[in-house]
């Protein structure tokens, strides 16, 4: 009986390890930052568009992370959530375009280049994966947006997700309005 109880305690322990090892892979070394991956390209994406006469419309900043550091400088990436919700009970808006960019502020895409309504309490996403690091940790959006005067302004907010080894990461950014 101990001979089996044994065994069991053993085939736990090496349960627990090769979990812990397969959850472990999802962090990086500073190294591999340079690393490029290709993506599966999201239904929203577009090509970068033109630039747009933006000087009548709504833009609101949103910081994001691609990745962050964590303990002894390693890479952990992050999954990225760009949340655009119409906060209106009775008027539309209408997402003229979304555009991401890097730490340098290259812009790396847009999203929604041919425009998307919202109606009244709508709510849009983008999402970039968590392989997806290009954008770095000083990543961002900038979204353009028009609705008419009287309309409540609009939420946009970012949820990063993540899990390492021993721990699982989840913060958020909220977007504000600019120039």
């Amino acid at each position: 009986m101990k001979k089996i109880k044994l065994f069991l305690q053993l085939i736990l322990v090496l349960f627990i390890f090769v979990v812990a090892f397969q959850l472990g892979k999802n962090t990086k070394p500073i190294s591999s930052i340079e690393t490029k991956y290709s993506t599966k390209q999201d239904s929203a994406f577009e090509p970068i568009a033109e630039e747009m006469d933006s000087s009548d419309l709504k833009k609101i900043y949103v910081p994001v992370y691609s990745h962050i550091y964590v303990s002894k400088g390693d890479i952990l990436e992050m999954a990225v959530t760009l949340s655009i919700r119409n906060t209106d009970r009775k008027n539309k808006i209408k997402i003229e375009r979304v555009d991401y960019f890097s730490t340098n502020g290259k812009k790396l895409r847009s999203y929604f280049a041919k425009g998307l309504e919202l109606s009244a309490l709508e709510s849009k996403e983008v999402f970039i994966k968590d392989f997806d690091t290009e954008g770095g940790s000083g990543a961002n959006f900038i979204v353009y947006l028009s609705y008419d005067e009287g309309t409540n302004p609009t939420l946009v907010e970012s949820i990063m997700s993540s899990r390492s080894t021993t721990n699982s990461f989840v913060f958020s950014s909220r977007g504000e309005y600019i120039k």
